[in-house]
């Protein structure tokens, strides 16, 4: 029981989160579109709102007009760049940073008749939601101490605001800050862990519960997807099909709990002997598969004969029992992808023409 558990560690500990996380898909893109839906709606809506009150107070600020005609320049132009490039980071950056200043030069200014301060509050959540609870809330922050700063420590200002109006505007700002913040942060850490269970379904899904290895599921849903959606990465790609020698035999003289301990072991040892880059899938009862992208067939050749002398050489131990373990293997390459299931075809072929070769072999 010790060793089945001790193998059965190794494997896991072998196939962990990240090695899944290359295959498995997260819906990371929710957050993408909901960053590019506020993106679009701020810019276009926020600028034609802008206009609208810069149009009706032409002429009666300088300062207040080019404020905002230089505000609605800025932001229309970011989102024909987003447009363009669809760079979502730099693009919600620009629109940030954008907002703030915006937001201190309408204060500076005084807005239509001294109107600004109620202005200044739909940007927080705005910029929260562009930039993430951390950076969000860091600009926030810069932007309340420059709002400090202007209403009550410099000696400069169109506008005249009371007392009262700066320290309730002030107050006000900060609870709305606060409230944003949490509100962001807590949705935030609420998408990560719908994410993370998500993550662990499909995880479970396509793994062969007993070696923890991938599965006929992830074969056929997932790594056969992704090796003909880019298939320049990945081809020529050598298949291996691989079977353990008289494995029946193992159940049949010692049980299916020691048979399960042997699929362990030469689970943990196929494991061991491949490359970073190559895939090992349990395909089903004893049997594997193992796909080697871009690698030719001479080179997988010898790397299948050592992975069999490896095999060959690790006896399974479990008490008294001590069984020497040997695998058969089938070697085919797919050149290019429509090649892909004829060379698994013919790789299970030539392992079943090894097995009427006398086993312990490659072909």
């Amino acid at each position: 029981m010790l060793d089945f558990l001790i193998v059965n560690i190794n494997v896991w500990t072998i196939m962990k989160s990240d090695w899944w996380r290359n295959f498995l898909k997260l819906d990371d893109n929710i957050e993408i579109r909901r960053k590019t839906f506020v993106l679009y709606c701020f810019s276009y809506f926020g600028s034609l709102v802008i206009i609208v009150f810069a149009i009706r107070h032409w002429g009666q600020s300088n300062l207040l007009n080019l404020t905002l005609f230089g505000g609605v320049f800025v932001i229309l132009a970011n989102i024909l760049y987003f447009n363009y490039s669809r760079q979502i980071t730099p693009s919600c950056a620009v629109a940030s940073i954008t907002t703030s200043c915006f937001v201190v030069l309408l204060v500076y200014s005084g807005g239509y008749e001294g109107t600004a301060l109620f202005w200044a509050f739909p940007f927080p959540p705005v910029i929260l939601v562009l930039l993430g609870p951390r950076w969000g809330m860091l600009l926030n922050l810069l932007l309340f101490a420059s709002l400090i700063y202007l209403l009550f420590l410099a000696d400069f200002g169109y506008a005249l605001y009371t007392q009262a109006e700066k320290s309730r505007f002030l107050a006000s700002f900060a609870t709305l800050m606060m409230l944003s913040f949490i509100a962001e942060l807590f949705r935030v850490k609420s998408h990560i862990e719908l994410t993370e269970q998500n993550f662990e379904k499909q995880k479970l899904a396509h793994t062969d519960q007993l070696t923890k290895l991938p599965n006929r599921r992830f074969l056929e849903n997932v790594y056969k997807e992704r090796l003909l959606k880019n298939p320049l990465e990945h081809f020529p790609v050598t298949i291996v099909v691989a079977d353990i020698d008289h494995f029946k035999k193992v159940n049949d003289t010692y049980g299916h709990d020691v048979g399960d301990n042997v699929l362990l072991h030469v689970a943990t040892t196929l494991r061991r002997g491949i490359r970073q880059t190559d895939v090992l899938i349990r395909i089903g009862g004893e049997e594997f598969i193992i796909f080697y992208p871009n690698t030719q067939h001479a080179v997988c050749q010898k790397l299948v004969e050592h992975l069999r002398q490896r095999i060959e050489s690790s006896s399974f131990l479990d008490g008294e029992i001590s069984l020497d373990t040997t695998m058969s293997f089938g070697v085919a390459t797919a050149l290019t992808e429509t090649d892909l299931d004829h060379a698994i075809k013919e790789a299970d072929s030539l392992l079943y023409s090894a097995k009427l070769a006398g086993r312990n072999r490659v072909m």
